[in-house]
């Protein structure tokens, strides 16, 4: 549970500039702060926060208030109830993820989609096109697309997010992305064209990066998820290993 969270940590830090606060990490990237992955906290000091939440969540506001002043968004690790009653005190909303991990008692199915590594500028344009048609705006509907774009553009270029089309039968039918911290294999922003065998397809895409990350000599793959992306990570066979918590409050 803690590689995993640490692997969150890390993803949401690349391609961005951070610096370390008292009792968190303030990571932002420049001109896209509007949306939740470009301006947020990380790695809350859940025992400061806990001993004084009011003043944890005053110096963090004030952060916040200078690289984004349209809205504060903070991810917290493990629990830390005066902590979440002070957030929910001042407006925040509670979101909750589920921590998904590959059992080491199973393996994966025979691969039935093929992952092609995006490497070119026009395999990049086609990822972006799938994604777009997968989601309405953004994750959970959040925010203009090429901003979203631009941010997983940046990390995409760091070199260490590996991003990957999905074909079914010679035709791309999705688009996903990876990164590997703490000997984990993490997905990230999976998005699968609309239609009848999208979950089908949302599995056999998670078994082959599951077989890809054994043989790559990843000791699991890991994944976060609400809504039907979770009930589709449990259909592949992914367990539920606890929580993550992001608290927003628009200004």
């Amino acid at each position: 549970m803690l590689q995993v969270l640490e692997s969150d940590n890390a993803y949401f830090e690349l391609g961005t500039d951070f610096r370390d606060l008292l009792g968190f990490r303030l990571v932002r990237a420049h001109g896209l702060e509007e949306i939740s992955g470009g301006c947020l906290a990380l790695r809350a000091d859940t025992t400061a926060a806990e001993t004084d939440p009011k003043g944890w969540v005053d110096t963090c506001e004030f952060a916040l208030a200078k690289a984004s002043p349209t809205a504060f968004r903070m991810h917290v690790d493990g629990e830390s109830p005066r902590l979440d009653a002070q957030l929910t005190a001042r407006g925040y909303h509670r979101h909750a993820e589920t921590v998904f991990l590959s059992p080491v008692d199973k393996k994966p199915e025979p691969a039935t989609v093929v992952l092609r590594p995006v490497t070119t500028w026009p395999e990049w344009t086609l990822s972006c096109l799938v994604e777009r048609q997968s989601r309405r705006n953004g994750p959970a509907g959040e925010g203009d697309p090429l901003i979203w774009e631009e941010l997983r553009r940046r990390k995409w270029i760091t070199g260490r997010l590996r991003c990957y089309l999905v074909e079914s039968a010679g035709a791309v039918c999705g688009t996903v992305s990876v990164f590997e911290s703490s000997a984990l294999m993490r997905i990230v922003d999976l998005s699968m064209l609309p239609g009848p065998a999208r979950r089908d397809s949302v599995v056999a895409t998670v078994h082959a990066l599951w077989r890809l990350a054994l043989e790559s000599g990843s000791s699991a793959v890991a994944a976060m998820a609400s809504g039907e992306m979770e009930s589709f990570f449990r259909a592949a066979g992914l367990r539920a290993a606890g929580q993550r918590a992001e608290y927003s409050r628009t200004c």
